[in-house]
C-alpha cells in the first residue's frame, strides 16, 4: 500500500477573499509561515490546512492544523 502524499497550505483571509500564500511538503514551514503572517496584522484569518491526496482511491482530504482568526 502506497503512503499518501501530504502537502501543506498556508491560507490567508482578506476583505473576504481567501488565498494560498504558501504550498509546501513540510508542517513545520507551513506553521511557522503562518505565525509570520499572523504577526503580520494584514489578515482577518490565516490557516494552515494539510491536504492528503490517495492515490489509491483518487481523492484528496483536507484538516485544518492550525488556525488563527482576528477578534471583531
Amino acid at each position: 500500500m502506497t503512503k499518501p502524499a501530504m502537502n501543506f497550505e498556508v491560507r490567508t483571509l482578506k476583505d473576504d477573499r481567501w488565498m494560498i500564500e504558501v504550498r509546501t511538503s513540510n508542517q513545520g514551514e507551513a506553521i511557522t509561515q503562518a505565525r509570520e503572517l499572523v504577526g503580520s496584522r494584514e489578515f482577518d484569518s490565516v490557516h494552515v490546512v494539510a491536504e492528503t491526496y490517495d492515490e489509491e482511491s483518487g481523492t484528496f482530504r483536507e484538516k485544518v492544523i492550525f488556525k488563527h482568526s482576528k477578534i471583531r
